[in-house]
């Protein structure tokens, strides 16, 4: 059975502990079953920086590596023609931050500029 992307966002979210606080999920829209090679190339340095600053801000009692994901994000809005959502656990509660050139209501989208404001994203 193939399940929406709301159905497959909630069952990745709902494998997630409720307690954990280093958790992304970075759904885009275009990717196919495998990865293609330029969204990878444009992700994979700035999710492996973002997974060493989690480890190293559990040590410093900080939450969540918000420099690490805006530059994901802004790599992923500026540099190319992907759109999706980027979502990680903040301080035990998910926070959902939507991407790319198209405005969708899906799952509650906001506005890129309402998404960077909501987060205190400049």
């Amino acid at each position: 059975m193939e399940l929406s992307p709301e159905q497959y966002i909630a069952s990745a979210k709902k494998r997630v502990p409720r307690e954990n606080r280093t958790t992304a999920i970075l759904y885009v829209d275009e990717m196919l079953h495998m990865p293609q090679a330029s969204l990878l190339a444009a992700v994979l340095p700035h999710m492996l920086r973002t997974c060493l600053a989690w480890k190293a801000a559990a040590k410093q009692s900080v939450i969540t590596p918000l420099a690490e994901l805006q530059a994901l994000l802004e790599e992923l809005t500026e540099n190319s023609s992907w759109s999706g959502r980027l979502m990680f656990t903040n301080a035990g509660l998910w926070a959902d931050v939507p991407f790319g050139n198209r405005r969708s209501t899906l799952l509650g989208r906001r506005p890129q500029r309402e998404a960077k404001a909501k987060h205190g994203w400049a």
